[in-house]
């Protein structure tokens, strides 16, 4: 009582927001939404909701990104579970943009396969290329899942980051939710040969020693229901 909380244990502390920012996606800078957001962009857009089948937080900041892009479709992946007669009706609208489900393992591997899946996906609902991706999930994923899909989608497919917009807040919110996942995200994107900054390589040594260790600690599965359809 009365003692310094230990820094490992509380997200608002300053290694656990370095963190942070080392595994999430950066907003895009001013040139791309200009060009995006301006009308440069003579293609379609469609938003893909990683997760956001099961996942409230990243549904609710959907509306937001299909108003910024003016996308024409939502694509929300996530558990095959969540594909059942009783959310079906949630998926053919949401807040009247027209709405597809699409299988995922959103914290597994993205490579070409998984990225062409997506595109087929993409391309079965109408929507032809050239079209804009904008991609909305959490925050601590966000930077891997950039870095992979960027390495397989074709270059009239560009993709537009859509970030949360409050890193602190985010932080607040997810490291007691996917603590672990952190560390695993930290570690794939090393073994991608990612630079992390010195701050962020010291916070993660400090948070979690054998963060590089595959298989330390590792995370459990995604509780299903963090906040499936339904809203």
């Amino acid at each position: 009582p009365g003692g310094i909380a230990d820094p490992a244990s509380d997200p608002e502390s300053g290694l656990w927001q370095t963190v942070m920012k080392g595994t999430c996606e950066p907003f895009p800078p001013f040139s791309m939404v200009e060009h995006v957001l301006g009308g440069g962009f003579s293609g379609q857009a469609v938003v893909v909701a990683w997760g956001g089948a099961d996942d409230l937080c990243v549904r609710e900041r959907c509306p937001q990104a299909i108003e910024a892009v003016g996308a024409r479709h939502l694509i929300l992946t996530g558990a095959e579970v969540f594909r059942s007669a009783d959310t079906a009706p949630a998926l053919q609208s949401f807040h009247g943009t027209p709405c597809s489900f699409a299988p995922a393992d959103v914290d597994g591997h993205v490579g070409s396969e998984e990225t062409q899946d997506l595109l087929r996906r993409i391309e079965d609902t109408g929507i032809q290329r050239p079209f804009l991706i904008a991609l909305v999930s959490r925050g601590y994923l966000s930077r891997r899942l950039m870095r992979s899909l960027r390495r397989y989608l074709p270059e009239d497919v560009p993709l537009f980051p859509c970030p949360p917009g409050d890193t602190k807040q985010t932080c607040k919110e997810e490291v007691p939710l996917f603590e672990a996942r952190f560390f695993e995200e930290a570690r794939r994107l090393h073994l991608e040969g990612h630079q992390f900054t010195p701050a962020c390589l010291c916070a993660l040594d400090r948070l979690r020693p054998e963060w590089r260790d595959k298989g330390v600690d590792a995370p459990k599965a995604r509780t299903p229901g963090i906040g499936q359809i339904g809203r």
